[in-house]
């Protein structure tokens, strides 16, 4: 070029810019000496010969020494200068930038250390024009669309990126926004998430405009797309107000990514043996539908701690999330070896809407079915009625319990509680049912037994002094009435004695006891004595023996309690039944907690 001609406008503004970079550069500087020279966090020293050089930079360590100032990041160890691990170790666990300003600081702290980081490059090199390149302005727009329609320009949407080599690498992530419900009868919970794809289609790389293209959510249908499914879904849909959740963003160097908003219902089976104080692991399964192994590959994008976000902020009314873990495998099927990607959720159920809802209300009706032991035992309607209204109480907390669960072949917790508590309810109705039948149905059949014995007794006596008066004459026609009397006493003691029942003593009969006796002026025996006589004292004794032998036995009966007494039987309930559920309460805790 000539040098009289003017240079264009270009070449003009770009050596302007020159000097005036090389003009805020030496602003920035500080010299100290003649040989080293500060600019901003870097020490420049500049030496004749390698000796001194040397002696120089001893010189400025041990100053740096003096005023308590370090290098940050590196140390100084005898064998010479390393990095510190751990600033390495924060840079790699730096939070993802969300926004471009967060990008920028992030480059700009981590500048100096990606030359020790390995592949630093490679995985943030796209990053780095959000520092040295500008947007472009209004004026570029036309590059954008010419750069777009030659991208698309003979794109072919059914060939896989590098087809027949190496299998594309797709990266996945989520946000999950919500868990909108967990279902024990369907087996089934509904998850609303961001879900992204990023993999890397070399057909898609430019180099007109170092920037990212955000495109329209329609020109994914011109793309190839991994053919992704979730594995136990039921129902899915992607969500469309106002226009179709879905993105589509490309990178200088051919990486796509894609996300979606979907709403998807997941099966999950669970293990209700231990309903509502259990535990559940539902997972959401993700595979390709048609491409094996050789095709394609899945994997978490950023590791497992930054691939699933936003489950710390999940809040769901009957459970907590304990943990969530990553797997990545490959499965096999008749077709060939597929990936796959599992995002496992571990929940705990949170027991005290059960507690509330179910324990607290069962407890209170099975001590409420203990009352009955407190009301009199004649006061029939009060305690049957408190019986059966207990017992249907709890059959219906049972059915409104089946009605919310699956018909599920084997006990749950639950189950095993209210049957407990329904066996207690129906047990205080059949002490009643018991106690009425000792009071009411027992005590008139023994009656009725007495008296047909006490009958029999009578005619038996009768028959007994018929005969006996027929042959107790003596050969002058006296009839012995004493002797036939006191005979019929000591009958009706003995027959009396095996009669009674639990509420009554001893039966007995007692004559009269008045003697008729015709007086005889002529005949006696040989002491003086008639015969009615010679009868009474044997008669008399054995009276008196059975007489001491029933006030024995009254004493005895008296001692020993009655264990068919309607009050006693009322007095030993109001104990056992307590102490049994709490006994059992205690057991079924202890066994289910842990």
């Amino acid at each position: 070029m000539d040098p009289t001609e003017e240079a264009p406008p270009d070449v003009e503004r770009a050596l302007r810019g020159l000097a005036s970079r090389m003009e805020a550069y030496e602003a920035q500087q500080v010299r100290i000496g003649k040989s080293v020279v500060l600019y901003l966090d870097d020490i420049l020293i500049f030496s004749k010969d390698l000796e001194s050089h040397h002696s120089q930079v001893r010189e400025e360590l041990s100053r740096l020494r003096e005023n308590s100032l370090f290098d940050v990041g590196e140390m100084c160890l005898r064998e010479g200068f390393e990095m510190d691990p751990a600033k390495i170790s924060a840079i790699q666990k730096w939070p993802i930038p969300l926004s471009t300003k967060a990008i920028q600081r992030f480059i700009g702290f981590a500048n100096y250390y990606r030359q020790f980081i390995k592949g630093f490059y490679t995985g943030n090199n796209r990053l780095y024009v959000y520092i040295v390149v500008p947007y472009p302005p209004s004026g570029n727009i036309s590059v954008v669309k010419k750069t777009v329609d030659k991208l698309l320009k003979g794109y072919d949407i059914r060939l896989r990126p590098d087809f027949g080599g190496d299998p594309v690498s797709v990266g996945m992530s989520i946000h999950i926004s919500s868990i909108d419900q967990i279902s024990e009868v369907n087996m089934d919970y509904t998850i609303t998430m961001y879900f992204q794809q990023s993999w890397r289609d070399k057909r898609l790389a430019y180099t007109a405009l170092p920037l990212n293209l955000t495109l329209d959510n329609r020109v994914a249908d011109q793309l190839w797309l991994p053919d992704t499914y979730f594995l136990n879904d039921k129902k899915s849909f992607l969500h469309g107000v106002t226009v179709k959740n879905r993105m589509i963003r490309l990178h200088p160097d051919g990486t796509v990514l894609y996300g979606l908003r979907i709403t998807t219902t997941a099966a999950c089976m669970m293990d209700l043996r231990r309903y509502p104080l259990d535990q559940q692991n539902c997972t959401l399964e993700i595979e390709s539908y048609g491409y094996t192994i050789d095709d394609i590959k899945f994997f978490w994008q950023g590791g497992e701690e930054a691939a699933v976000t936003g489950v710390s902020a999940l809040e769901l009314p009957q459970f907590t999330i304990i943990e969530t873990r990553l797997v990545s495998k490959n499965v096999v099927f008749t077709t060939g070896s597929y990936p796959r990607l599992s995002l496992s959720f571990r929940i705990k159920r949170n027991i005290g809407y059960f507690i509330l809802q179910t324990y607290m209300p069962s407890v209170l009706i099975t001590i409420l079915s203990w009352v009955s032991f407190w009301i009199n035992y004649d006061a029939s309607a009060a305690r049957v009625a408190l019986g059966v209204t207990t017992v249907l109480t709890m059959t219906t907390i049972n059915t409104h319990l089946r009605e919310t669960l699956p018909k599920i072949p084997y006990v749950k917790a639950i189950d095993v509680y209210l049957m407990g508590c329904f066996v207690f309810v129906f047990l205080a109705l059949l002490e009643y049912a018991f106690v009425n039948y000792v009071f009411f149905g027992r005590g008139p059949q023994q009656q009725k037994k007495l008296n047909e014995r006490t009958s029999k007794a009578n005619n038996e006596r009768h028959r007994y002094e018929e005969r006996r008066a027929r042959e107790q004459v003596d050969p002058y026609g006296n009839i012995l009435l004493s002797t036939l009397d006191m005979s019929s006493e000591l009958m009706s003691a003995e027959m009396g004695s095996s009669l009674g029942d639990s509420r009554n003593s001893v039966l007995s009969y007692d004559t009269s006891g008045i003697q008729f006796r015709k007086q005889l002026t002529s005949r006696g025996d040989g002491f003086g004595h008639t015969p009615l006589e010679r009868h009474v004292p044997m008669t008399a004794a054995r009276g008196r023996a059975n007489c001491r032998l029933r006030r024995r036995s009254s004493k005895l009966k008296l001692k020993i309690p009655d264990l068919t007494d309607v009050s006693t039987i009322d007095k030993w309930s109001r104990i056992i039944f307590p102490i049994t559920f709490g006994f059992f309460n205690l057991v079924y805790w202890m066994y289910y907690v842990n």
